[in-house]
């Protein structure tokens, strides 16, 4: 027998597949309003007592999720994309678009210190590219990695592309560097994202390819963290 709850989220599941989109609605109690421009990102930590508000500006700010007041604020060297939370919560991975012809970085800063921890930085790709940044940042549940998606804007007529590094979260050692050539990924314009399974053996990648007719098709990968092998792809098929 369906518990109350559960017959009540059917209920209104039904009801937002039958009646029109316009006639449909919830309220939901407000806690708190806070006007933030150019919000990017925004994540609960794990034990979801404060948010992470990424700014496309260049800024972070940690609140407190029960009453919106500000905790800490970081400062990165470029415009926030992403930003993820370690698995205690102490640690923030913060990523976003640095000025061009200079390599990416993959910011960790403990919010409760209020210090940078470390810098992950990308050396592996050559001159001239016109603009290379991580663009999405992800933990493993386990606390053993870090994962995060590097796109990489070359100069005409060559295709952008992406790459995804992954680094020991305990040591900052890089691991592995997955690319269109090590598993298959395409030619892929600029956007994506990534992100752990909560058993942290899988890592799902997504970004969209740009075929020869310049119409962009989103992608997701899905990679087994054993042996960082790329299990394949789904392209969703639009009507």
């Amino acid at each position: 027998m369906f518990k109350k709850t559960t017959l009540g989220a059917l209920i209104l599941v039904a009801m937002a597949l039958l009646m029109p989109a316009y006639a449909f609605s919830i309220s939901v109690d407000t806690l708190w309003t806070k006007q933030i421009k150019g919000v990017s990102v925004v994540k609960y930590s794990p034990d979801g007592l404060n948010v992470a508000i990424g700014i496309a500006s260049g800024l972070v700010k940690m609140l407190d999720a029960a009453t919106g007041d500000e905790i800490a604020e970081f400062d990165p060297d470029g415009n926030v994309l992403d930003v993820d939370f370690s698995p205690d919560g102490s640690i923030l991975a913060v990523v976003g678009v640095h000025p061009h012809n200079t390599p990416g970085q993959v910011y960790l800063w403990n919010w409760q210190t209020n210090e940078l921890v470390h810098t992950l930085t990308d050396t592996l790709i050559p001159e001239p590219w016109v603009n290379q940044d991580f663009r999405s940042v992800s933990f493993s549940g386990d606390s053993r990695y870090i994962a995060a998606m590097y796109m990489v804007v070359p100069r005409d007529p060559a295709p952008d592309y992406f790459k995804i590094y992954v680094w020991d979260a305990a040591t900052y050692t890089l691991l592995q560097v997955l690319d269109n050539q090590s598993s298959g990924f395409k030619s892929y314009g600029s956007g994506g994202g990534l992100e752990f399974s909560p058993d942290s053996r899988h890592l799902g990648a997504f970004a969209p390819y740009l075929d020869k007719d310049q119409n962009y098709h989103p992608e997701v990968y899905l990679i087994d963290t054993e042996n960082w092998q790329n299990l394949g792809y789904l392209e969703p098929k639009h009507n």
